[in-house]
């Protein structure tokens, strides 16, 4: 399966869909599932190039229908609760280490992270202008529970209240988290990219997981 490089329509597609006709749709449909598989795809083939071994990418495709906002695989990081998606929708490519929890005590382990680990973070997020670092409080109530920052807008006060954010919500009692750390690379830059996103993502990948050796 040869990777192409992902195209406008992709992206398109999630805006789109609602409005297609039967055809219109299944086709769009099974381009962004071939094309996202060819992403996965090549990813593995430079993996398998650089090393030797396996890159063990999760995919759902049989989920993917007109209620899906997005297409994504993930990888599951070794010794860690962290996990990296590869997600696709409407504006982007991101490709984030996420770990969620569910309690007081995994709560408290993500405020860890952010607070003891600021500086591995920094350095990671100032590395390339797509990344980010957000922050996402679950449950029903959807007012105030996000915060993000880019590398644009990190600095010693953005990064305070970043942590704050999440200090402040666990001593409500708020125990379900989200901390994805990640590249965001807008649909833009995909296309500009061409076929060497493969290998972007697959860097991206890699420096996360690199990383994340660091911090757990």
């Amino acid at each position: 399966m040869d990777f192409n490089g992902l195209q406008a329509a992709d992206f398109d597609f999630f805006k789109k869909k609602e409005k297609m006709l039967k055809d219109e749709y299944e086709k769009g449909r099974n381009d962004v599932k071939l094309h996202f598989r060819a992403l996965c795809y090549e990813m593995q083939k430079i993996h398998h190039r650089k090393t030797g071994g396996v890159l063990t990418l999760e995919k759902d495709f049989q989920n993917f229908n007109k209620r899906s906002s997005n297409i994504s695989a993930y990888y599951k990081v070794e010794d860690s609760n962290f996990i990296i998606f590869m997600l696709m929708n409407c504006d982007h490519l991101k490709i984030d280490a996420e770990v969620i929890s569910d309690n007081t005590v995994d709560a408290e382990k993500i405020l860890d992270i952010v607070k003891n680990k600021k500086s591995i973070i920094w350095e990671l997020i100032m590395t390339s202008k797509f990344m980010m670092i957000d922050a996402e409080v679950l449950g029903k109530d959807k007012k105030n529970n996000y915060m993000k920052l880019s590398s644009l807008d990190i600095n010693t006060k953005n990064y305070e209240g970043f942590t704050s954010f999440i200090e402040n919500n666990t001593a409500k009692g708020k125990t379900a988290f989200k901390l994805g750390i990640g590249y965001v690379y807008p649909k833009s830059e995909c296309l500009k990219q061409g076929k060497n996103i493969a290998q972007n993502a697959y860097d991206a990948m890699n420096n996360l997981i690199d990383s994340l050796k660091k911090i757990i």
